[in-house]
């Protein structure tokens, strides 16, 4: 794909990283204890001292969506490691930490986009309804790069079989999953059918749990019934802490990357499909936004 071709040799970017822990998911500041305003603060500074040193760092190897003789960590590579290390944090919902549906149930989505500033390629996928893929955004990273190759394609029983593990509840039988190409938005089984066959890490349900976020969804419940919070209909007003994270990075070739993930929202159904893993609901990557001035007939992109 074009999108996947070299930058030519030209001027070079200064690259850029920026994260967000979910701005849904922390009151603003003159509302929240001085601890908690220190954690989330704490947090956010060690993910952005980590990721830029990852930035800086050789590698040992060509990433995929890179030039041949790139040395440092392309833009997939640099955000997708922010946001990894966003899931690991319980402080935020993503991964671990993530909040709960109705039934008591962590449901994760991510999503992730690349552009080229030298031909305006782009493409980006998101993955839903996850509950065992410890990293979300590394899934979403694995379909879109492997979803312009085919991985062998038809029915084989014994792929499927390999490749779909345990079901989720309610879900019976084996799935045949032998590849994502052409796919941009996968769900539930399939999408942990692949991660699977990816050779990413699955871990129990129960690695999600936190206190806090339990806590959460019983107070939210235990109001509903009371009366003192909207049902079903889920007025605005009511909505619970919640929040994407996030990062956008800029390689040194111009590439830019957007990477998101999530929890969704507290007391959601069980399968609800958020705007995080839509392209352009969600995520997306627009190279004009830093090429203002010179892509004239971009210029109305470029100012959104």
């Amino acid at each position: 794909m074009e999108y996947k071709t070299p930058v030519p040799s030209g001027p070079k970017f200064k690259p850029r990283l920026i994260i967000h822990g979910g701005a849904g998911n922390i009151p603003p500041r003159n509302e929240m204890p001085a601890e908690m305003y220190a954690a989330y603060r704490e947090a956010l500074l060690t993910i952005v001292s980590q990721t830029d040193t990852y930035m800086r760092t050789p590698l040992p190897s060509k990433p995929l969506y890179s030039p041949a003789a790139r040395r440092y960590p392309a833009a997939l590579d640099i955000a997708t490691y922010a946001v990894a290390l966003l899931e690991d944090n319980p402080l935020f919902n993503a991964g671990h930490g993530a909040v709960f549906t109705r039934d008591g149930i962590n449901e994760l989505e991510a999503s992730v986009m690349v552009s080229r500033p030298s031909s305006h390629a782009k493409r980006g996928v998101g993955v839903t309804g996850l509950r065992r893929v410890k990293h979300p955004i590394q899934l979403a990273r694995a379909v879109l790069e492997h979803g312009d190759a085919d991985l062998g394609g038809g029915s084989n029983s014994n792929t499927a079989k390999e490749a779909g593990g345990e079901g989720q509840e309610g879900e019976g039988g084996e799935l045949d999953v032998p590849s994502a190409q052409g796919h941009t938005l996968i769900h539930g089984p399939t999408a942990e059918a692949l991660a699977r066959r990816y050779g990413l890490e699955l871990v129990d349900p129960g690695y999600f749990f936190t206190q806090k976020r339990w806590d959460e969804h019983i107070r939210a419940l235990e109001r509903e019934r009371s009366g003192a919070a909207a049902t079903a209909s889920w007025s605005a007003a009511e909505f619970l802490p919640q929040g994407t994270v996030g990062a956008v990075a800029l390689d040194e070739d111009g590439v830019l990357c957007v990477a998101t993930s999530t929890g969704g929202m507290t007391n959601k159904l069980t399968g609800r499909i958020g705007d995080t893993p839509v392209v352009g609901a969600g995520f997306w990557a627009e190279e004009a936004a830093m090429a203002f001035g010179r892509l004239a007939g971009r210029a109305g992109l470029s100012r959104q």
